[in-house]
């Protein structure tokens, strides 16, 4: 720069110029810049004319400097950064002159091989990571300096943007600075010079909400001996959430757990208890001494219901143990607690090679059965017999013995033989008869009852009956009757006759084999969602061990290809698992009937059309054809377009995973007038006809050996049925081993008045994701 030309300095001002005029520096009258140095253009990369006629103000701006140029004044250096253009920090040393008629010359002294990034190699690495959020900060002071994408993107207005960030304090730009955690985070660090690391640090006060972030401090020297701070944000937020989640849920089972009726044990393979809950304590005679299995032998025996004892091999959890599942097993156990009756069941936890890792009992307290059973059985004195009769509503018949004949009949005992044995005489004529003239010997278990009075060695202790449950047919129903035969003795311990008690057991026996049918499906749902769950687990984490050995080699041509296969095989496995969890849900909403449906008067036939267009190339990719018909171009009906899309794709993805390749997929349209008909057809596998009645049932899965493509959970088809007749559906399959299935849909042709659907929601179509969902457990073909 020629100073020659300047026509507004004195003699004196170009002196002092000329003697700075190898360094950075502004000329400033009356705070404007009126000239600017070409080592300051070189060193900002700003051109003289972005600089010269700016204000102080304007340039301290520019700059993202915290100078004051009109306060901090004098012969005195003072250190500060500035930005260049191209927003990089260069720290220099800034020394004001002041010149005559209100001149200053603000002289910037910068190492010229001092390069910011040039110190810190790491920082070039991590601004290019998309999941590190990184800031670099003066100390201690606490300035932006550098700052990544990642970081940004955590802000909240107006730090969201490197312009407005950089050259900032950090004070500046978290909310509540001065009383926050991160405030001692950074003292430590500063005053110990020792890395920092805070693992899910909870961000309240951001306008995103809540959010979790696992932070990292360290002091990075340069060559120059100055120090920086380097801080490091990774958000863990989903991971927290989840975690939480699960154990919020552990808290609601373990009180669950805690509150039951029943007493809870859990063993591991070692024998030791691991879990006991309250109320199996208080079965458990001194619990607190009790920490492995045969530790309660100290102070109780065990008895089956014959009063012989027990060995601890057979009891409940050691046959748990060797596999075995335990139902109704009733024992009683004797400790200084008293006598009690209890039932067991339960089974085998297996781990992921095969073997039982824990076994699971529970113990239901039936003393009070057992003894009311007790007392209604073994009833020996006719004041007892008619007490309960009286008592009861229950057939009664008294037999002398040895002749066997009638001595009395109730009118109960008499109807129901009366229904099975029509020609009966009438019951004032059957006292006095003998029993095989009244009843069919076979029918009446006359031999059964021989074998009561013949048993010496029971007759003895008179603590004994013989009984059976028999099903009769009643005015056309179904009942069932428990039969009863005890012995009546005399003083002498004599037979003198037998009564023979009927129950009707018929609510007892259906509450039974509805319970049973209950602990069954349980158990098959648990051990369903168990394997359904624990599969595309399995698969995530072995593909993710192989990406982390691959990342620990080094990614190459070679195992960038793997690398990429497992992604795609932990994605395909996530959107299994969402299917799965969105199917339970749905089912279970449906079921507490807080599923709604979303009608609109739509074009049916485009609906199902397009289905069909967007898998096209994926089932073309799988080798398989895909046809789609209609008899008619347009059906306006009311459907919920989102929950028929559920139908369909589900439907086509169950005729993929029955076909090989070369089949076709038949999907048509048939407008019938008052209802329209939507078919699936296949011609693969197909299915035997014993399977037609019960595909629709909750977890119910033909035999996988049909197809190596099939795999799920076995409620997709119950939820699809739930769906169907939620529009007033029904849906039908028609099958044959070897030639295919028909999955056909019949749904009212109905309009709605749209003004009144309040329950109408606007959904996003992306059909893409809905398939990869849909097909998610679809491996190949």
């Amino acid at each position: 720069m020629c100073y020659n030309n300047i026509n507004y300095q004195t003699r004196g001002d170009y002196a002092e110029m000329k003697n700075f005029s190898d360094k950075p520096f502004l000329l400033v009258r009356e705070g404007v810049v009126m000239e600017t140095s070409a080592e300051f253009t070189s060193l900002t990369g700003y051109c003289n004319e972005e600089i010269t006629g700016c204000s102080i103000k304007h340039i301290e701006k520019k700059l993202k400097t915290d100078f004051q140029f009109k306060h901090e004044v004098g012969n005195k250096s003072v250190c500060s950064y500035i930005f260049s253009k191209l927003l990089e920090p260069i720290e220099v040393a800034i020394r004001c002159i002041d010149l005559e008629k209100e001149k200053s010359l603000y002289i910037f002294e910068a190492d010229k091989d001092y390069k910011f990034n040039k110190s810190f190699s790491v920082i070039e690495k991590l601004s290019t990571d998309k999941n590190t959020g990184f800031i670099v900060m003066s100390c201690p002071d606490l300035r932006v300096l550098k700052v990544n994408e990642e970081f940004i993107k955590t802000l909240d207005e107006p730090y969201n943007n490197i312009e407005t960030i950089l050259g900032k304090k950090i004070s500046e730009i978290v909310p509540d600075f001065e009383n926050s955690k991160i405030k001692s985070f950074f003292n430590i660090v500063i005053s110990t010079d020792t890395p920092y690391f805070e693992e899910e640090y909870e961000v309240v006060n951001m306008k995103r909400g809540t959010s979790f972030w696992n932070i990292s401090l360290v002091t990075m020297p340069d060559e120059n001996e100055n120090k920086y701070i380097l801080m490091s944000i990774l958000e863990v937020t989903k991971r927290v959430v989840q975690r939480k989640e699960i154990e919020q849920r552990n808290k609601q089972l373990e009180a669950i757990f805690e509150n039951m009726s029943d007493g809870l044990f859990i063993i591991d393979n070692e024998n030791n208890y691991v879990k006991m809950n309250k109320k199996a304590k208080e079965i458990i005679y001194k619990a607190d001494l009790v920490k492995k299995l045969g530790d309660t032998l100290v102070h109780t025996k065990y008895f089956d219901l014959d009063g012989k004892e027990i060995k601890l091999e057979k009891m409940p959890l050691p046959r748990i143990q060797n596999g075995e599942v335990v139902k109704n097993f009733i024992f009683s156990s004797k400790s200084p607690y008293g006598e009690h009756h209890f039932s067991a069941n339960g089974s085998p936890i297996y781990g992921e090679n095969g073997n039982v890792e824990k076994s699971i009992v529970l113990l239901s307290d039936v003393t009070e059965r057992i003894k009311y059973e007790e007392n209604l059985y073994f009833q020996t004195q006719y004041d007892t017999l008619n007490s309960i009769i009286n008592s009861m509503n229950m057939g009664f018949l008294r037999v002398s013995y040895p002749l066997l004949k009638v001595v009395g009949i109730n009118r109960m005992f008499y109807e129901i033989l009366k229904e099975v044995f029509p020609e009966l005489p009438h019951m004032n004529e059957i006292a006095g008869k003998s029993i095989y003239e009244c009843f069919d010997e076979k029918s009446v278990n006359i031999d059964y009852l021989m074998n009561v009075l013949n048993d010496e060695s029971r007759l003895s202790n008179k603590m004994f009956n013989y009984s059976y449950t028999k099903q009769l047919s009643i005015s056309g129903e179904d009942k069932h009757y428990r039969v009863i035969f005890q012995p009546v003795f005399k003083l002498n311990n004599e037979v003198a006759e037998l009564a023979v008690m009927c129950i009707d057991v018929t609510n007892e026996v259906t509450e039974r084999n509805l319970a049973k049918k209950s602990l069954e499906m349980e158990e098959e749902f648990f051990i369903n969602i168990t394997h359904e769950l624990k599969t595309p687990l399995n698969v995530i984490f072995s593909a993710n061990q192989l990406m982390s050995m691959q990342l620990s080699e080094g990614l190459n041509e070679k195992n960038t290809v793997s690398f990429e296969r497992n992604m795609k095989i932990i994605k395909q496995n996530c959107y299994r698992l969402t299917k799965l969890v969105n199917n339970i849900v749905d089912l279970s909403k449906i079921e507490s009937g807080h599923l709604d449906l979303n009608l609109q008067n739509v074009n049916i036939v485009e609906i199902v059309e397009d289905i069909v267009q967007s898998i096209y190339h994926y089932i073309e990719g799988k080798g398989l054809n895909v046809i789609f018909d209609t008899n008619t171009e347009e059906k306006i009906m009311a459907v919920d377009s989102y929950k028929i899309e559920r139908i369909i794709l589900n439907l086509i993805s169950n005729a993929i995973k029955f076909s090989d390749k070369s089949n076709e997929i038949t999907v048509t349209v048939q407008d019938e007038g008052d209802f329209v008909e939507i078919d699936i057809k296949d011609n693969g596998v197909g299915m035997e006809k014993e399977y037609l009645d019960v595909i629709f049932e909750r977890f119910h899965q033909i035999d996988k050996t049909l197809s190596r493509n099939a795999e799920g959970s076995g409620i997709g088809l119950a939820l699809v049925k739930s769906l169907v007749e939620m529009h007033g559906g029904e849906i039908r399959v028609e099958s044959m081993l070897g030639e295919g299935s028909t999955f056909k849909i019949i749904l009212p042709a109905r309009l709605i008045d749209e003004t009144e659907n309040k329950n109408f929601i606007m959904f996003m179509d992306n059909k893409s994701e809905k398939i990869n969902i849909e097909f998610s457990d679809i491996y190949s073909i």
